[in-house]
């Protein structure tokens, strides 16, 4: 550019000086006065010629060099245009590098919840449900590693892995977390627990809140974490938890699948312990039943279980002394063997 511009005010320079000289001589030319050269006068017609040459000479200088100020303008706007193009195109192919990883994360995001929900349909039992969730979470989301801490109701307000996956398992067992509002209950998982909202740690080298686990994080090459709720109702009583090696690795969609994937986990947890408990409730009914069975086959005493309208649905044993075969007085009206001026108030 430097030399473009000096040789561009030496062109002008150049073709100012020659068409003065031929302006010069033209003046000679014009008023009939030879000029004097080394002492002896030029003729008029070297003179006339002298200075048609002289201006003709000047304008090709000119016009040559502003022809080439003009080819160096165009050639400055179009490299002016190039670099500009290039920057567009790179900005662009940085953007559709950028867009093409959030879909890709997304993508695996979604397919890491149908994989889950298919998981939960199967699923028999807490442990191996929570430890299979972990698994598809790191194996098909991609995700270095994924727990599942469970918030102990005491003094301490432990947080409880329950369930893990992943190469880093030892970040889990040097780790004290808590959900408690103090210095190792404030990270993502305690915050999550707490609050009942979604925390994420999308730089954790600079989290000032990370920094009981930032040297454990370090040596495990976590970068970013999410802590996701798990809630029934409004009762929370876990965190499911996904670190990642890439910093601020989760967008928006992502962490609504996330999210919706925590939903559905604890809603299966949750699931499977009301069916435990139905299982057990069952159980001891059995044994209530059982024991009441044994009760009334083997004592001496009439015991009958009605319905809402005095209609025997069970007599014991015992009524076959007394009244006959127990079963021909099933669906009988018990309420006719009362006299009937009780019979009213029994009823």
């Amino acid at each position: 550019d430097k030399k473009r511009k000096s040789f561009d005010i030496v062109a002008r320079v150049l073709s100012v000086g020659v068409v003065s000289v031929g302006f010069v001589f033209l003046m000679g030319y014009i008023y009939g006065a030879p000029l004097l050269y080394g002492g002896s006068t030029i003729p008029m017609a070297l003179n006339t010629a002298s200075a048609f040459l002289a201006l003709g000479v000047g304008f090709i200088i000119h016009s040559v060099g502003n022809e080439m100020i003009e080819r160096n303008e165009t050639q400055e706007a179009l490299q002016r245009a190039h670099d500009g193009l290039e920057l567009r195109v790179s900005e662009r192919t940085v953007e559709l590098a950028r867009a093409n990883n959030e879909l890709h994360r997304v993508n695996r995001a979604l397919e890491t919840l149908s994989s889950c929900n298919q998981i939960l349909v199967r699923a028999t039992d807490e442990a191996s449900f929570l430890k299979n969730v972990c698994r598809i979470v790191v194996n098909t989301g991609g995700y270095k590693l994924a727990w599942v801490g469970i918030a102990e109701q005491d003094e301490s307000k432990r947080v409880r892995p329950a369930a893990y996956a992943g190469h880093d398992h030892e970040y889990l067992e040097q780790a004290m977390i808590t959900w408690g509002d103090d210095e190792h209950g404030r990270g993502p998982t305690g915050t999550a627990i707490r609050t009942g909202k979604v925390s994420i740690a999308r730089n954790i080298p600079e989290d000032e809140s990370y920094s009981p686990w930032r040297a454990q994080a370090a040596r495990h090459g976590h970068l970013s974490s999410i802590a996701l709720p798990l809630k029934y109702y409004d009762q929370v009583f876990g965190a499911l938890n996904i670190y990642s090696d890439i910093a601020d690795a989760f967008d928006e969609e992502e962490v609504k699948l996330l999210t919706e994937l925590a939903d559905d986990l604890a809603f299966g947890v949750m699931s499977l312990r009301a069916r435990i408990e139905r299982a057990q409730a069952v159980e001891k009914l059995r044994e209530s039943e059982e024991q009441y069975r044994l009760m009334s086959e083997n004592v001496a005493d009439l015991i009958a279980v009605l319905d809402r309208d005095g209609r025997r649905v069970y007599n014991s044993p015992s009524y076959e002394t007394i009244l006959g075969e127990p079963k021909t007085l099933l669906g009988t009206d018990s309420f006719q063997e009362i006299h009937h001026e009780d019979r009213e108030r029994i009823k």
